[in-house]
């Protein structure tokens, strides 16, 4: 089902709670890094969840090496078919399989989201 069928067949309810992007940065859930990916060529805000960033360590050599690899394999990501594109790129850090996702945000403009596939 596409991203608009799903979208129709809720439109007549009611959103009873919503957990914002916004909500989550301001909860620590979420760690903000876009000034460091901003140089980095990323042209979007970028988080990165919470127990992903803790594996970072201190300084910015952690966060730099992760945009690094997350930017990489959303160069290299691949739709479902196999083809190039996708909303998704996959890669492995620390053993883990993580994730760098990119969706509306709360206002509809793109953002990223670098992520342990576990903590979805």
């Amino acid at each position: 089902m596409d991203k608009n069928n799903s979208a129709q067949i809720f439109k007549d309810f009611e959103v009873i709670s919503a957990y914002t992007r916004a909500d989550a940065l301001a909860d620590g859930v979420l760690i903000e890094v876009s000034e460091i990916a901003r140089p980095m060529g990323f042209l979007v805000p970028v988080a990165i969840n919470e127990r992903l960033f803790h594996t970072l360590g201190d300084g910015l050599e952690g966060v730099e090496a992760l945009l690094h690899k997350a930017g990489t394999s959303w160069v290299d990501r691949k739709e479902d078919d196999g083809t190039p594109g996708g909303s998704y790129g996959f890669f492995d850090w620390n053993g883990e399989k993580t994730a760098i996702s990119v969706d509306g945000g709360d206002d509809g403009n793109g953002v990223f989201t670098i992520y342990f596939l576990s903590d979805r």
